[in-house]
């Protein structure tokens, strides 16, 4: 009879420890998937920032009448890391292909033949794309 509580209160101790385990595995799993979205909204919300201020800072140029201390090589790298970062890069999305187009077009000429207006609507392109990104909510 003795033996029979002992295997039984093994057998629990057992249990328990098991339980345990399992459950600070859940755990962890789910702190990593919160930490590694945390770190992706961290960095989209940078990229998203330094987009529309760098372009910010290009139109004030054509404000003052010409491209005046403004690094577009500074630009171009935020430009880029968004359509690396887009949320629809991977379909076959038209405004997508669209948005590419108009980056693609700023960064490979310098800005220096796309007028302030089409600078200008890019830069509110990208405030409205972040405005849905869901992934910064």
């Amino acid at each position: 009879m003795k033996i029979e509580v002992g295997i039984f209160s093994l057998l629990g101790a057992l249990v328990g420890a098991g339980a345990a385990i399992v459950a600070s595995l859940i755990n962890n799993k789910f702190q990593l998937r919160r930490e590694k979205e945390k770190w992706q909204r961290e960095q989209l919300q940078e990229i998203y920032s330094n987009c529309i201020y760098n372009l910010m800072r290009y139109i004030q140029g054509f404000e003052e009448g010409g491209q005046k201390g403004v690094d577009f090589a500074e630009s171009s790298r935020w430009l880029s890391l968004l359509l690396i970062h887009h949320p629809s890069k991977d379909t076959d999305n038209e405004t997508f292909k669209a948005f590419r187009y108009k980056v693609i077009e700023l960064t490979r000429r310098g800005g220096s033949l796309m007028g302030w207006d089409k600078v200008q609507a890019l830069r509110d392109e990208i405030i409205e794309m972040a405005e849905k990104d869901s992934r910064l909510n």
